[in-house]
């Protein structure tokens, strides 16, 4: 079966630099957004914040380095939402990003 260039496995010292390589490219991502963050500390009272993406690449899971799978790891993806009124939490429930506009209205107090 051929399943392309990027979905095979690698040797392990290909698979950590490749793993390296995108876990820096997380960190320096969390550092600019922790940077955009506290810049927002003046209207912190009146801003909701939403973080969210895309699903990120899988790191040589199952022989797989691309985006292109439907294994539960591929198609999470992460949701951070802040608000002045919310009280921190961990939400482990499935969310559905379907459900995202209603609750962007709620959180801008929108009417329905």
């Amino acid at each position: 079966e051929n399943r392309g260039p990027w979905n095979q496995a690698f040797p392990d010292e290909v698979s950590n630099e490749l793993r390296k390589g995108y876990f820096a490219a997380v960190t320096w991502t969390d550092s600019q957004i922790g940077r955009v963050l506290n810049h927002l500390t003046s209207i912190e009272d009146s801003t909701v914040v939403v973080l969210s993406s895309d699903h990120g690449y899988q790191l040589g899971e199952k022989s797989c380095w691309t985006k292109h799978t439907n294994f539960e790891l591929a198609v999470r993806v992460p949701l951070i939402i802040s608000a002045p009124f919310l009280h921190h939490k961990n939400i482990l429930a499935p969310v559905e990003l379907v459900d995202l506009y209603r609750t962007f209205a709620d959180l801008a107090q929108l009417p329905e």
